[in-house]
């Protein structure tokens, strides 16, 4: 799977916000984590045609040690980011970006998170200028006298102390038995947050582990030195060096407080921007959860010939000790580097001494996908018929043509005597898949009206499925509080053309589009919020979500896009709907209970829709305030 060098106008609806792939003391999520696609369908341009994609390029193999961004690229960047956010940006607070940029230096618990490690108060102190610096071009980075260079000055000293530790924890690991050291090899030495362990204890712990391990292997020659994991934990670097991974850790502090879903990460972490996307779920990998040790990382949820529980040393060359979560989560994926078809994988199984090396077969490239697998669904008994509950679990690529195939399987049998679409938990995902989803049901329909930096507005209408089956029938639509964006976008859409009811709480409220792309300095990638849309009818829906017309016991959110600080404010936008498109059909009556469901409250939100004397005049009053 390539990635987009320059993605001009690739646009996603990143679901649930908030992107948090890093270890517990990265800047929190105020949200849970959810699928936030990076690289969905094509935003319309300015005269409503798809732009072109240009040229793929692949992953880059993570090179192991901390993010370096020099002083001239932070300014490029930063000023690339303020210039394309949706919205102009609201002022960066200073104390939460020194929090940001102290969580975002330390991967690992040595640099600035732990209680003895001195960055965190100078950083403290010298944090309002780092911030200027960034934004107003004042001394940075290498400059003698700026903010980053004499915080990298700390960083030099205070590792150059850990280093002492680290070599007493080496001659101390000479002395435990071997047994011993495989089982601590397995351990997880690093804590979530808040770090309570002095970093000078974490550093001797992680010389004692790594040196016992090495001692304990049952080969001629240690398979790996102790300079590669010593490297990554207390790389030797000058205050200038340190001061450009002080100005990686600020940037990706930066651009995440500019833009709530924002993100920025160097190429051999870029992975970590796209790991929650829709389109990505069930896409290999070589596997799906691990546990950082000193030596490597225990895995489970492999790809074959891996086995569950292995301690992972090397992949495709590269030492998994020391590296950092982002870098992780990029040697997983199971894509060529440079055209290899097969991945090393030193690794020690359980019970052994000697580590053995595997390959794992990569993904083919252009891999065929395959027809697209029908949505769960389920029929429940209707009066003196059925109707079909399809649940949408996700925005994902392929949702349009799973519906299409979905809609023709419906009818091979006895008709449904209506259909009630599933968007509960539901949190987002491509532009594209939501559009043709609502194209199902109000095919050509205009159904997207979005606004830029510059207040330009596009309206993208919703296709015609391609197989030409549309749903003409009673359509309804369930949603929570973790309905989000272009979940919210369907759902949003069917109400505004009065084409469905919205049953079940209101929901999340985010009706903004994520971009990713290149950054100007060809350091790595961003993602920014670019876009703003509104429902057809004109209403805003970012911060404000839908609510819908029937309510029912579902799932509520305490956070949602109005708590989150700084996302983009609200925009309400045109009318845009067709006149000429006729309200949906009227539910039938229900008269007796329906059922059975396999959860109660689906049999809630039939029982509601097929009451005439509940139903009708809430509906009435709900449709006249869209009009």
């Amino acid at each position: 799977m390539g990635r987009p060098l320059r993605l001009l106008g690739v646009a996603a609806l990143v679901g649930v916000p908030w992107l948090v792939l890093a270890l517990p003391w990265r800047p929190p999520s105020p949200a849970p984590s959810s699928r936030a696609s990076a690289s969905a369908a094509p935003a319309p341009s300015p005269a409503g045609e798809p732009e072109p994609e240009g040229p793929t390029r692949a992953l880059a193999l993570p090179r192991g040690g901390p993010s370096r961004v020099s002083c001239r690229a932070v300014r490029r960047i930063v000023a690339q980011a303020r210039a394309q956010l949706a919205q102009e940006p609201q002022p960066v607070p200073a104390p939460a970006f020194v929090e940001a940029t102290a969580a975002w230096l330390d991967p690992h618990g040595l640099w600035s998170a732990a209680p003895d490690a001195p960055v965190r108060a100078r950083l403290r102190r010298l944090g309002p200028s780092l911030l200027a610096s960034l934004e107003q071009g004042e001394a940075c980075g290498g400059d003698a006298g700026g903010p980053a260079f004499e915080l990298g000055g700390v960083l030099r000293e205070w590792v150059d102390a850990l280093r002492v530790e680290w070599q007493r924890g080496v001659e101390a690991g000479a002395r435990l038995g071997a047994v011993e050291a495989l089982r601590l090899a397995r351990e997880r030495p690093f804590e979530d947050d808040p770090v309570q362990r002095p970093a000078r204890r974490l550093a001797h712990l992680l010389g004692e582990r790594t040196a016992a391990f090495e001692r304990s292997l049952d080969v001629p020659e240690a398979p790996h030195a102790l300079d590669a994991p010593a490297e990554r934990y207390l790389p030797r670097l000058s205050a200038a060096a340190w001061a450009e991974v002080v100005l990686g850790a600020a940037l990706r502090a930066y651009v995440s407080l500019l833009d709530v879903h924002g993100a920025w990460a160097p190429l051999d972490e870029e992975s970590a921007l796209y790991a929650d996307d829709p389109s990505l779920l069930g896409a290999p990998r070589l596997w799906e959860r691990h546990s950082r040790t000193a030596v490597g990382v225990v895995v489970e949820g492999v790809a074959p010939p891996l086995e569950e529980g292995d301690l992972v040393l090397e992949v495709g060359g590269v030492a998994t000790a020391g590296l950092s979560l982002e870098q992780l989560e990029q040697l997983t994926q199971l894509e060529s580097f440079g055209g290899e078809t097969l991945r090393p994988v030193r690794l020690l199984r359980k019970g052994e001494r000697r580590p053995r090396l595997v390959e794992v077969p990569l993904s083919p490239p252009s891999e065929p996908l395959g027809a697209p697998l029908a949505l769960p669904t389920e029929r429940i008994r209707y009066g003196a018929g059925e109707v079909a509950v399809v649940k949408l679990e996700q925005v994902s690529d392929d949702l349009g043509e799973a519906l299409d195939e979905t809609l023709t399987q419906l009818r091979q049998g006895p008709e449904p005597r209506g259909l009630l679409l599933d968007l509960r938990g539901n949190a987002g995902g491509s532009t594209a898949a939501a559009t043709a989803v609502v194209g199902a049901f109000l095919p050509d329909a205009p159904c997207l009206p979005t606004i830029d930096r510059e207040g330009r507005v596009v309206v993208e209408r919703c296709p015609a499925p391609a197989s030409g089956v549309v749903w003409r029938g009673p359509l309804a639509v369930l949603v929570d509080g973790a309905t989000a964006s272009a979940a919210e976008l369907i759902a949003g859409a069917l109400a505004s053309y009065q084409r469905a009811p919205l049953l079940g709480a209101p929901t999340f409220g985010k009706g903004c589009i994520q971009e990713t792309f290149d950054d100007a300095a060809g350091a790595g990638v961003l993602r920014l919020t670019t876009l703003i849309f509104a429902l057809p009818d004109g209403r805003a829906l970012q911060r404000v979500g839908l609510r819908p017309e029937l309510s029912l016991p579902v799932q509520l959110l305490r956070e949602r896009e109005a708590t989150a600080p700084g996302s983009p404010l609200a925009w309400a936008g045109p009318d845009i709907r067709d006149r000429r498109r006729p309200s949906g059909p009227a539910w039938p009556d229900l008269g007796q209970p329906p059922g059975p469901c396999r959860e109660p409250v689906v049999c809630q939100a039939l029982r509601r829709l097929g009451d005439p004397h509940e139903r009708r005049p809430r509906l009435s009053r709900a449709r006249q305030a869209a009009k």
